[in-house]
């Protein structure tokens, strides 16, 4: 390929063929080469391969062992958001961790901790904007029904990945735990449907 040397920008395409047998995470280097004005200037590109035929990928373990923490797909990334440890009543976290593709490990970095501990929401994301419905703050255990009892949270909390800032939002008529979000990013909204009363 020839470009004028006019001092504008010149775009460059490299195909690549990968192979059917190629494994996830392999990769090859490709070098690209180009004449100027007599001189020779390299660069290397690093092509990986993303996933192949081995199916699903096991991610790296999250930093604390969680029971209803809820998965979210943003910003790139995943995050972790809230959940419960194991106690006799199962304690609603703060927490919320941070994963990218090809990170070695979950990060608490570059995601504020929730308002308040929650366990068993539903969640879904816009942009880069998550949005974290419902679940429980506080769980017991009910000696008389013989079972735990939880507190169930009516909220709306919106999480803004730019400002890295979570804030609450309007509260739903009715507050469920374990319900099923989901997002419209053709009409900007939020659906919340089922989960337990």
């Amino acid at each position: 390929m020839t470009v004028p040397s006019d001092g504008h920008p010149a775009s460059l395409s490299v195909n690549v063929r990968v192979p059917l047998e190629a494994r996830r995470g392999s990769g090859d280097e490709v070098t690209v080469r180009v004449d100027v004005d007599g001189g020779e200037l390299e660069a290397l590109l690093w092509i990986r391969v993303p996933r192949g035929a081995e199916g699903w990928q096991a991610l790296p373990p999250l930093p604390m062992a969680l029971h209803d923490a809820t998965l979210v797909a943003a910003g790139g990334g995943l995050l972790s958001v809230g959940g419960a440890i194991e106690s006799d009543t199962w304690s609603p976290v703060d927490a919320v961790f941070h994963w990218s593709p090809g990170d070695p490990r979950w990060s608490d970095v570059g995601a504020t901790d929730l308002p308040y501990p929650v366990a068993g929401g539903g969640a879904c994301a816009l942009g880069d904007r998550a949005y974290y419905v419902g679940g429980y703050r506080e769980a017991g255990w009910d000696s008389e029904a013989r079972a735990i009892v939880r507190t169930l949270v009516p909220g709306l909390v919106v999480y803004d990945g730019e400002a890295d800032h979570w804030q609450e939002g309007p509260p739903l008529p009715t507050a469920v735990t374990w319900p099923a979000v989901a997002c419209d990013p053709s009409g900007g909204r939020v659906y919340v449907a089922g989960g337990i009363a």
